[in-house]
């Protein structure tokens, strides 16, 4: 009996090991696959901290790009792709597939910054053997200068209402960068009938009037004032007089730098080509009417004295661009920081012109209130235009455009104004 009863336990324990295999051989894979799964959990974890991390490095590169370098769109984007890429670790899977992310860019118009969004395949090296799909890794990122960016207008106003005002079916279009106003009004900023602003960034130091269709996009209220961008670049020296009360009356003509006591006047269908130089206008108007055409490069204009300011009308041809070097490069207009209203005898800096599809260059005037009317394009033809003004209006029905091609024009920008440097920062 005893012996049999061995036989019986050896056979009992013999099922037992058979039984165990059995059900192991059948949780192994189960076992393996969890097992996997967490390794490449972890591994997810880990991947998705470096996409992260690569995308907020793309975000600050590409708005450093697109706000300090003043690159274009396509340079903008491949600046987010190869800063991005480089960024991310270099990873690969047990099939030797490399992971490789994809940055896309967005320029975010309602507070001047750009959005990387970043994708990227999960890595998988044992759920790969498993035939399921998983969602790809997608994260994003924002960045924006802080305290800079590209600043295009300037309404120096400091508490009186409309300094910048637009009325009628005007427009003043500033897609690439920022105009603040520094009027602390409620109404400092009006834009009201038909009227349309359209920027990359509007700041106002005060409030705002107008609909929402008025404005493109919304406008930041409250911004802190910027101070005179340009207050430190020094005034043309104004010598003797070398031309008197000038006035061109048709037919062809070639002017030469200098300073025109009395002002220029510019009339009756003359055809005026301005030598490259600074043009002083002192005591009275630069006058350009009755279809008289000027035409000049690296040509700079400076008003100082009484009555002394432009106008022109809607009947003249205007192509102006501002010099390359010398003591007003980069500078189209600037008028004198030592005029008062007195000195204008209340008249204003007036560009009614229906063709001046060129003004190269920054046009500077801290005490003077520039007045833009007419039907048609203003500038729009010109590698950059900059206007820092007390007050800027723009009536009737122009579309004023400040372009932003720094980089397409050998005449400087000033410090202060255009590519500003400044710190990127991540907001988002």
């Amino acid at each position: 009996m005893k012996a049999k009863g061995g036989h019986i336990v050896r056979r009992w324990l013999g099922a037992r090991s058979g039984n165990v295999a059995l059900n192991f051989a059948l949780i192994a894979p189960v076992l393996m696959a969890m097992i996997g799964f967490g390794i490449d959990y972890s591994t997810w974890n880990n991947q998705s901290d470096r996409l992260q991390a690569a995308a907020d490095a793309a975000a600050i590169a590409a708005a450093s790009e697109m706000y300090l370098a003043n690159a274009s769109t396509s340079q903008v984007s491949s600046t987010a792709q190869i800063v991005g890429s480089a960024n991310l670790a270099t990873q690969m899977d047990t099939h030797g597939n490399v992971a490789t992310g994809k940055f896309a860019t967005e320029v975010l118009v309602d507070n001047g910054g750009i959005k990387v969004t970043a994708t990227q395949d999960r890595i998988r090296n044992f759920t790969g053997l498993i035939p399921m799909e998983l969602a790809p890794f997608t994260t994003s990122a924002v960045a924006r200068p802080m305290g800079g960016g590209r600043i295009c207008a300037v309404m120096l106003e400091p508490d009186n209402s409309k300094a910048l005002y637009m009325t009628k079916k005007s427009r003043l279009t500033a897609k690439g960068c920022a105009i603040y106003s520094n009027s602390t009004s409620s109404q400092g900023l009006v834009v009201d009938s038909s009227a349309k602003l359209i920027t990359e960034f509007t700041c106002s130091a005060g409030g705002k009037a107008g609909k929402t269709y008025n404005f493109e996009p919304q406008p930041q209220l409250d911004c802190p004032p910027i101070v005179d961008p340009l207050r430190y670049r020094p005034e043309p020296k104004v010598g003797a007089c070398k031309f008197t009360d000038t006035e061109i009356e048709g037919g062809k003509h070639t002017l030469s730098p200098g300073v025109y006591c009395g002002g220029l006047t510019v009339t009756d269908d003359a055809d005026v080509t301005f030598e490259a130089g600074v043009y002083i206008i002192k005591d009275g108007e630069f006058t350009v009417e009755k279809g008289g055409s000027v035409t000049g490069e690296y040509v700079g204009f400076f008003f100082t004295g009484k009555k002394s300011v432009l106008y022109f009308a809607a009947d003249s041809h205007i192509d102006l661009k501002a010099p390359r070097d010398g003591e007003m490069a980069g500078i189209l207009f600037f008028e004198s920081r030592q005029m008062t209203e007195k000195d204008k005898d209340k008249s204003r800096q007036l560009i009614k012109s229906n063709d001046a599809r060129n003004l190269l260059g920054t046009i500077y005037m801290p005490k003077g209130e520039l007045h833009v009317e007419g039907n048609s394009p203003i500038a729009d033809r010109s590698a950059y235009t900059i206007i820092v003004v007390k007050s800027l209006q723009v009536d009737e029905g122009p579309n004023l455009v400040l372009n932003i091609g720094y980089g397409d024009t050998d005449v400087p920008v000033p410090d202060g104004v255009g590519p500003v440097s400044a710190n990127v920062a991540l907001v988002q």
